[in-house]
Formats: C-alpha cells, structure tokens, sequence
C-alpha cells in the first residue's frame, strides 16, 4: 500500500503539469511516450516483443500516431486528417496479420491479439491527442478522466459498502453489479457537476442532456474497457502488464478504462459538432 501511495503521488507530479501545459506539444508526446510503451506491454504480453521485423514498425507506429496529431490537425484538413488516420490503422493491421507468412513460429491467432489489441491502444492515445486539439479541447479532454477515473474508483467504494452481486466473478472476481452501477450513476453527476462548473465559471453554455447522456455510455463503456484488460492478463497468467509504476503495473494497467473512453467522446463530440 505504501508504495501504491508514494507512486500515485510522483504519478500526480508528472500528470498534472502535463495537462496544465497540455495546449503544447507536451501533451501529445506524453500521449506518444504512453502509447509507445503501452504497445510494448502487449507485445511482451503476448511473447513476440524479441521479433523485431514485427514489433518495430509497430512501436513507431504506436508513437508516431498521436504526435502528429499536433503537426497535422487543423480545421481545413480535419477530413484527410481522419482518411490518413483510417488508412494507417489498416496498413498497420494489415502489416501485423501479414508477418504470419514470413515465419513459421508466428501463429494467426497471436498476431490477431497484437493487431487488434495494438491499434485499440493506439487509437485510444491518439482519439486523446485528437479530443484536446478539438474545439473546446481545452475543457472537453478532461471529461476522458473524469469518465474512466471516477467510475475505477466509486465502483470500488460503492461495491466495497454496498456489492453483494458479483458482476463477472470468472474475470474480476471482486466487482460487483452494485459496484458497477454506482460508478455509473456517479459519473453521470460528476459530467454534470463539471457541466455546471464550465457554465459557472468558465461561462460556456454545455448541454446537460448530452452530458448526461455521454456521462453514462462513457461509464459503461469504462467498465468494459477494464474488464477487457482483465481478459487479456488472465488468458496469459500475468498479474500486471508491466512494472512502470511500482504497485501499479504498467501503463495499460493504469489506462485500460481511458483507452474506450476517449474514441467514444472524440465520436460524441464530433457529431455533436456536425448536428
């Protein structure tokens, strides 16, 4: 537990300044340095991280992704932005799936769990890079951790006082359906709270309904999210995806409830912006 704290708290010395200054290039190099090194979690997760001719256009794929969000999102070039983006998720799919023929010990079905576990990392990095590049990005980015991290930590509280039904004891045996639904209904009221706070002190003009609304698919989507990254270390005995943060694990440890969230808002909000 100590541990858990003291890094938790060096963890907060490093975030913090990196969302204070996240209207510059920081933010999405911390994005690129996470996406980096979450992809070589997975890598080592599922043993191919030592095949170079598969894992270094992935790594440099993975970093590349959410820092040229920064050189190449403007405005007047956000359709090719989304074509470009599109196109290398399917080079980058396609590349992985292809190296099942270029040697004998690269089994499909482990190539499968690199290319779709790989672009959900870097997709989720990158959708974070693009959400505070946005219009508003600036106030809307934030609702990315209050949607994962408030729903991580009241589901733990509400199903530790409250949990009785187990949610999916064969994946994660200590969440409970209470847990689960207190988590939603309290990022449902920290989306509004932080509505409230936009219009209050910020004089902006948010939409409760939608913030509502996207409060509880975010929070849903969260759980899924973590509950994924459950799977995934249970079907290959790991405890952690890495030792980055002692007493934490590694970066997919500490994002596997960001990772859905911020293509999911980064959806909402463009379409909320085209209606």
């Amino acid at each position: 537990m100590k541990q858990r704290i003291i890094t938790a708290l060096l963890g907060c010395l490093v975030l913090f300044p990196v969302l204070y200054f996240s209207g510059t290039i920081v933010f999405p190099i911390a994005c690129a340095a996470c996406s980096l090194v979450g992809a070589y979690e997975l890598c080592a997760c599922f043993g191919v991280h030592k095949k170079l001719h598969l894992v270094v256009p992935t790594y440099l794929y993975a970093a590349a992704a959410p820092l040229l969000t920064h050189f190449l999102f403007q405005e007047s070039t956000r359709a090719y932005l989304l074509f470009f983006s599109t196109l290398s998720f399917a080079l980058i799919l396609y590349y992985i799936l292809a190296c099942v023929f270029s040697r004998g010990d690269n089994r499909f079905s482990v190539l499968s769990q690199v290319a779709v576990s790989t672009i959900y990392v870097v997709v989720g990095f990158t959708s974070l890079a693009l959400v505070r590049r946005g219009e508003n990005g600036a106030y809307l980015f934030w609702l990315v951790f209050v949607g994962g991290w408030i729903t991580d930590i009241m589901a733990y509280f509400t199903g530790y006082f409250f949990g009785k039904h187990k949610l999916c004891p064969l994946i994660s045996p200590k969440k409970t359906i209470e847990g689960s639904i207190g988590g939603s209904l309290f990022c449902v009221l920290a989306f509004l709270l932080y509505g409230f706070i936009l219009q209050r002190y910020f004089f902006l003009s948010p939409n409760y309904l939608i913030l509502g609304i996207s409060g509880l698919i975010i929070s849903i989507i969260s759980q899924i999210g973590d509950l994924s990254a459950s799977i995934i270390k249970r079907e290959n005995n790991i405890k952690d995806f890495g030792n980055i943060l002692p007493g934490h694990g590694g970066i997919i440890d500490r994002f596997d409830s960001l990772l859905p969230v911020a293509p999911l808002l980064l959806f909402i909000f463009e379409l909320y912006r085209l209606i």
